[in-house]
C-alpha cells in the first residue's frame, strides 16, 4: 500500500529550507545555485501540492494549476541536470585557472549562456512537450497530475534524449574538475584567490561534491523512469507506437485519465509505474535536503542564517521595555555617613563616552560637589 503523505511534508519542507539559501548565493551571485534553488522549490511545492491535494482522490479539479503543475515536473528533470551543467562548467574554469583571464565581456556573455541555458532550455523543452502529448493530462490517486506522453520515436528525440545528453556532459565536466582536483590539490587554495571569484576552499569542495552526489543520486533515477516509460508501455512488450500525423496522435486530447491505486495495482505494469513514480517524487525532497545540508551548513551560509534568525526574533519576540526614571536624588546631606562619601570619592567618572569639554565640565562638577559635602560634613 502507497502512502504519499511523507513525500507531501518533505516537498513544502524541502521547498522551505532551500529558499534560506537564497540571500547568500544573490549576494555572491552564483547564478547556477540561484536556477538550482528556484526548479527544486518549484517542483517541490508543485509536488507538494500535488500528493496533498489528490489524498485518495481523483478528482478531476483545478484545471488551470494542473496544466502548470505537470509541466514544471516534467521540466524539472532536464532543467536540473542543465543546473548542474553550468555548475560543473564554472568550477572546472576555476580549476583549470581559465576564469582569471575572462574579461568584462566574456564574462556579460558567460551570463547570458548559463541564463539560455538554466532557464530558457528548459521553457523550451516544456514547449516541444505539446508534440507527444497525447491527451490533456492524467490525475493518478494519491499523486496528482501527470503529463501523459505518446510514445514513438519523437518521444525519445524530444523527451528522452534532452536530459540524458545534458547528464553526460554533465558528468563529463564532473571528471575533468575531479582531474583538476587531484593535479592541484595543494595549490587550490592559491588558484581560488587569484580566480577573483570570492569562493573559498571549502566552498569550492562543498559546491563540488553537492553536484557530483546529484548526478549519481538523480541521473540513474532519471533514466530508470526514462526506460520505464519507454518500454514498459504493454504486456506484450511492445515499445514505441508510429507517429502518424499530429491529428493521429492529438486526437481526443481533452481527455483527462483517472486512475486509482487499486486500478492500478491490478497489474504488472501498473505497479512498476506506481514504484517508479514514488521514487521519482520522492527524489525531489531529497535533493532539496541535500542541497541545504551541502550549503547551508558552510559557516558564510550559517552565519547569515544566523543573524536572518535574530532579525526575526526581535521582530516578533521582542520584550517592551519600560522606561525608568531613575532614584531620585537625595536632597539632605545630613544623612549619609563619612564611610558614604569616602566610598562615593572612590568612584570613577566614565569618561570615555564624552569629548573633552563635556568630559571636563563634568570632572569639574563632580569636584565641586564632593568638596562641599565634605566641608558640610566637617
Amino acid at each position: 500500500m502507497y502512502t504519499t503523505v511523507p513525500i507531501s511534508v518533505l516537498s513544502f519542507f524541502g521547498s522551505l529550507v532551500v529558499t534560506l539559501l537564497i540571500p547568500s548565493y544573490l549576494r555572491a551571485k552564483n547564478l547556477p545555485v540561484l536556477l538550482s534553488i528556484f526548479w527544486l522549490c518549484l517542483t517541490g511545492l508543485c509536488i507538494g501540492i500535488n500528493t496533498a491535494g489528490w489524498q485518495e482522490s481523483v478528482e478531476i479539479k483545478w484545471k488551470p494549476y494542473c496544466e502548470f503543475a505537470i509541466r514544471i515536473i516534467y521540466a524539472s528533470t532536464f532543467a536540473l541536470q542543465c543546473c548542474s551543467l553550468l555548475l560543473l562548467r564554472r568550477l572546472e574554469a576555476i580549476a583549470a585557472t581559465r576564469f582569471v583571464s575572462l574579461t568584462a565581456t566574456a564574462l556579460r556573455k558567460r551570463l547570458y549562456s548559463e541564463i539560455f541555458v538554466g532557464a530558457i532550455l528548459p521553457a523550451i523543452y516544456i514547449a516541444l512537450a505539446i508534440i507527444n502529448q497525447g491527451h490533456r493530462f492524467d490525475i493518478i490517486e494519491d499523486f496528482g497530475p501527470n503529463m501523459s506522453i505518446y510514445p514513438s520515436a519523437l518521444s525519445i528525440i524530444f523527451s528522452v534524449l534532452p536530459p540524458l545528453l545534458t547528464s553526460l556532459i554533465a558528468i563529463t565536466y564532473a571528471i575533468l574538475c575531479g582531474r583538476w582536483l587531484v593535479l592541484r590539490r595543494r595549490q587550490l587554495a592559491a588558484v581560488l584567490s587569484s580566480s577573483g571569484t570570492g569562493v573559498s576552499k571549502s566552498q569550492f569542495v562543498r559546491l563540488f561534491g553537492l553536484t557530483c552526489l546529484e548526478l549519481f543520486w538523480t541521473v540513474p533515477i532519471n533514466w530508470t523512469i526514462q526506460m520505464q516509460n519507454v518500454f514498459n508501455r504493454s504486456a506484450s512488450g511492445t515499445i514505441l507506437q508510429p507517429y502518424v500525423s499530429w491529428n493521429f496522435v492529438h486526437e481526443g486530447f481533452s481527455f483527462i485519465g483517472q486512475y486509482t491505486i487499486e486500478e492500478l495495482e491490478m497489474s504488472d505494469i501498473g505497479r512498476k509505474n506506481l514504484s517508479i513514480q514514488y521514487l521519482g517524487q520522492l527524489s525531489i525532497p531529497i535533493s532539496c535536503m541535500l542541497f541545504f545540508i551541502f550549503l547551508g551548513t558552510s559557516s558564510e551560509v550559517s552565519r547569515d542564517l544566523r543573524g536572518k534568525v535574530a532579525s526575526l526574533y526581535h521582530i516578533f519576540c521582542r520584550i517592551p521595555v519600560t522606561k525608568s526614571n531613575g532614584p531620585k536624588r537625595e536632597q539632605a546631606s545630613s544623612d549619609r555617613t563619612e564611610t558614604d562619601y569616602e566610598h562615593s570619592f572612590q568612584n570613577e567618572v566614565p569618561m570615555k563616552l564624552f569629548d573633552e569639554q563635556s568630559g571636563g565640565e563634568i570632572r569639574i562638577e563632580v569636584m565641586v560637589e564632593k568638596v562641599e559635602l565634605k566641608h558640610n560634613f566637617l
